[in-house]
Parts: C-alpha cells; structure tokens; sequence
C-alpha cells in the first residue's frame, strides 16, 4: 500500500501542473470519470452529491481540497475519511482517483 505521504505528492503534484499541461483537458476529462466513479467517497452519506456535470466542471477545485486534505492528515491532523478510503484504493489502477494522476503525471 502507498504511503498517505506518496499520494500527497501525486495529488500536489498533478495539481499544481495540470492548468500548464497540453493535455489538460484530456486530464480534466479522466480526473472528472474517476471523480464520479467515486462520489461516495468524495461526499459524506446522507449529504447531497454533486451531479455528474457539476463534478466534471469542478475537477480543479475537488483535486485541490483532495490534496489539502492529504496535507492536513500528513501534518498530524485527524485523518479525513476520504484519506482513509483512497490510501486503501489500488493505486494501479485506471478508475481510482490516485490512479488516474499517476497516470496522467506519466503521460
């Protein structure tokens, strides 16, 4: 399994070079998929989730907060559940969300 320190640094790293990509929309677009593969994880039960179209237009804002959460659990802070739930997702592969970044941060 990777370590919560490892994903973090998939997550800032993807997000902070994703708007300079060529192929940005191309990452939008899978990040997007993996986002509404994973709405469950992504917003607590009993809470509204987001549509599939409004979650496609957010992909920037939902890949930073992922990624502030993993700092906040990386700098001590109570693990989040969303932490928790993808540190357990394969990271290989393709309809997870860390597996989608690994891949595009490859491409």
């Amino acid at each position: 399994m990777r370590a919560p320190e490892q994903d973090h640094a998939t997550i800032a790293a993807l997000s902070a070079s994703l708007a300079m990509r060529p192929d940005a929309e191309r990452v939008r677009s899978l990040l997007g998929e993996a986002f509404v593969e994973h709405v469950g994880c992504l917003w607590p039960s009993g809470r509204d989730q987001g549509s599939p179209a409004w979650i496609v237009a957010n992909v920037d804002t939902i890949l930073a907060t992922i990624e502030r959460l993993y700092a906040m659990a990386i700098e001590g802070e109570p693990p989040v559940r969303i932490c928790r739930e993808m540190a357990l997702a394969p990271a290989d592969g393709p309809s997870t969300v860390i597996g989608t970044a690994l891949a595009a941060l490859a491409a």
